[in-house]
């Protein structure tokens, strides 16, 4: 079991530059946990008082002020601030890991979606508020009013940041995608049919359905199987995978995921900040993203409900596919939901839709509203993220694991539930055993053998990095304090491998809820 993180060390700190006074003060709306805008780094503030005491105060008082002013900014408020992950990279690992990183061979990948990818975009559609800035004065790291805070740890590419285009204009999840497993004449000078590469390695070796069927290892069916294993892939290259010892873990891949599922398959995500860093991840896994940002909603949008829809649909000829990417807006007061997808036909002409939707809803109290949106829409495979930091007295709700249980689960025994707990920041002491005891109880009481429901707590896999280190997420963001499309941050390149890893984990344990019933 992991303990709580403990703050960084001093010599982890990275030179910082933070004096504000007068309309420059730099602070964050907080409304909960997290504040309003849960993405930003904890405010900034700076106070300065000089007592004429003697020359030696007069001197080292500035310098007290001002290491405490940077311990402030690093340390997040640390026990009020949105969940801080696991920053618990101390001394030697730390060197060694910048040491691998700042050394590698590799230069970063420096396309969002590289030209080996299996998706394209179709048209210029872009998502609401997915582009960056239209200015020349893009920033790439951490930056706050313009000035560089902290810079990246890695060497980027020109014209990248993270492996992400750091150009004016340019779209972080477009609208519309094409999606093939072979295209023709693009990789040789003949107009022959050419196999699309491997995709990177975090997304899993096999890249279409019937190599699944060759590996020489089951497919895990345990998460005590999943657990037992050990991270593979390279460090310095930004793209490790979980690889279990006895047993192996499907693909990113959606035609993976629904060659023996039924027409429709859903997937609903349900939590703040962290889940919807899964929800951008398995996006941006399943169009085979190389390196990606995430754009965030700004407070007004969350407190009069956000909704993000994926739809992946499948052709009748099953080498093609398309997919849509939609942002929804003031869908608190919205009763009916069906409407967020199209029907999908289940004929002759699209033959597979692989839906997935992420709900803003941080508190109990909110996941609980939308569990009816759950049997709306036929959820297949729901992922929720119970609390985090925006629950700071109440362990676990009653309201809200009766919800799970009584709405969710009992009126479809195929339905299937992942538990995804973000288990840092200031919260209550005993969650993570209170949702472990309630799992293990439902199972036990139902005599449930199928995996219906699981716990997963992140950390367990091990990934993490300076990504999250720094800005709290494990998935690289736009802004600093507020939502800015003109600062993105990153520390170290963005391919978030701890999401990536915990989708394919939670797909495979779950893989039965994406069969016909």
């Amino acid at each position: 079991m992991m303990n709580k993180p403990d703050p960084p060390d001093s010599d982890e700190l990275l030179p910082l530059a933070i004096t504000r006074s007068g309309s420059d003060t730099i602070s964050a709306k907080s409304e909960s946990r997290g504040g309003a805008n849960d993405d930003s780094s904890p405010s900034l503030q700076s106070t300065s008082t000089y007592p004429a005491l003697s020359k030696i105060l007069f001197r080292v008082l500035p310098l007290v002020v001002f290491a405490f002013s940077i311990g402030t900014y690093m340390l997040g408020e640390y026990e009020n601030e949105e969940a801080l992950e696991d920053i618990e990279y101390k001394g030697h690992l730390q060197t060694q890991q910048q040491n691998a990183h700042l050394n590698a061979s590799d230069a970063p990948a420096s396309n969002h979606y590289n030209e080996w990818s299996r998706w394209k975009q179709i048209g210029t559609d872009c998502a609401a508020d997915q582009r960056l800035a239209n200015t020349s004065t893009l920033h790439c790291g951490i930056a706050v009013h313009g000035k560089m805070i902290i810079e990246p740890l890695i060497a980027n590419e020109h014209g990248t940041c993270g492996g992400v285009k750091l150009e004016p204009n340019y779209c972080l999840m477009p609208s519309r995608g094409e999606w093939t497993t072979t295209w023709e004449g693009q990789f040789n000078d003949t107009n022959a049919t050419t196999t699309l590469p491997p995709l990177p390695r975090r997304f899993g070796k096999q890249y279409n359905s019937s190599e699944e069927t060759t590996q020489s290892l089951p497919r895990c069916e345990t998460q005590e199987d999943i657990l037992d294993g050990n991270q593979q892939g390279s460090p310095d290259k930004f793209d490790r995978e979980w690889v279990p010892n006895s047993c192996r873990l499907v693909p990113l891949n959606p035609f993976t995921w629904t060659d023996h599922s039924k027409c429709q398959l859903t997937i609903i995500m349900i939590g703040d900040s962290h889940i919807r860093n899964l929800f951008t991840a398995t996006v941006n896994g399943l169009r085979g993203s190389t390196a990606f940002a995430e754009a965030h909603a700004g407070s007004e949008d969350k407190d009069t409900g956000i909704i993000l829809t994926y739809e992946w649909r499948k052709h009748g000829d099953d080498k093609n596919a398309s997919d849509h990417f939609v942002v929804h807006k003031g869908t608190n007061n919205h009763t009916d939901h069906t409407s967020l997808f199209d029907v999908c036909p289940c004929d002759e002409h699209i033959t597979r839709c692989l839906r997935i939707v992420f709900i803003w809803a941080p508190h109990f109290v909110e996941q609980v509203k939308y569990v009816q949106l759950v049997n709306d829409l036929q959820a297949d495979l729901v992922i929720v993220e119970p609390g985090n930091s925006y629950e700071e007295r109440t362990v676990l709700s009653q309201e809200w694991t009766a919800a799970m249980e009584k709405i969710l689960l009992q009126p479809n025994e195929h339905r299937h539930l992942a538990v995804l707990h973000f288990p840092y920041g200031k919260q209550p002491k005993g969650r993570p055993e209170a949702i472990e005891e309630w799992v293990k109880g439902y199972n036990n009481t139902t005599q449930n053998t199928t995996n219906q429901i699981s716990y997963w707590r992140q950390g367990k896999l091990g990934f993490g990095g300076k990504q999250s280190r720094k800005t709290w997420h494990y998935a690289c963001g736009l802004g600093e304090i507020q939502v800015r499309n003109d600062v993105v941050m990153a520390i170290e390149q963005c391919t978030d491998e701890a999401d990536t890893a915990y989708i394919r984990a939670i797909s495979t344990l779950h893989f039965d809820a994406f069969s016909p019933h």
